[in-house]
């Protein structure tokens, strides 16, 4: 495993790389931000994770691998893989559906929403 990707061998191989998907914030200027995993194929991972290689133009097609509190299940929604370049955390761009991830993506969560999620987040530590 690296900090960026790793690949699972059970029942696999299964390949991940980690990014961020940004949630914007009514009133704020800053995003909410979740760290999170995501399927890539093994062709798209090969690209991604290509030693030396320039940032990668087209987005990606992945499936949501995280489980994130406060939601619904997220595992396998989808995703669009958008590459900053070597050694940067990609962005993840949910597909426009009716879960409320994807809702909160496209809209705004509240401030009220940032501390419930913040509220079950710490409550698991």
């Amino acid at each position: 495993m690296d900090y960026l990707w790793c690949v699972l061998e059970p029942n696999g191989p299964h390949y991940f790389v980690k990014g961020i998907l940004e949630l914007p914030i009514a009133g704020q200027d800053e995003p909410f931000w979740w760290i999170t995993w995501v399927s890539l194929s093994p062709d798209n991972f090969a690209r991604f994770n290509e030693k030396k290689r320039p940032r990668i133009e087209e987005p990606m097609f992945g499936w949501f691998s995280s489980d994130l509190p406060a939601y619904p299940d997220t595992v396998n929604l989808k995703v669009m893989v958008h590459d900053e370049g070597p050694d940067q955390l990609p962005f993840f761009e949910l597909e426009p559906t009716d879960h409320p991830l994807s809702i909160e993506f496209y809209s705004e969560m509240t401030l009220a929403q940032v501390h419930a999620i913040a509220d079950i987040v710490y409550a698991q530590e």
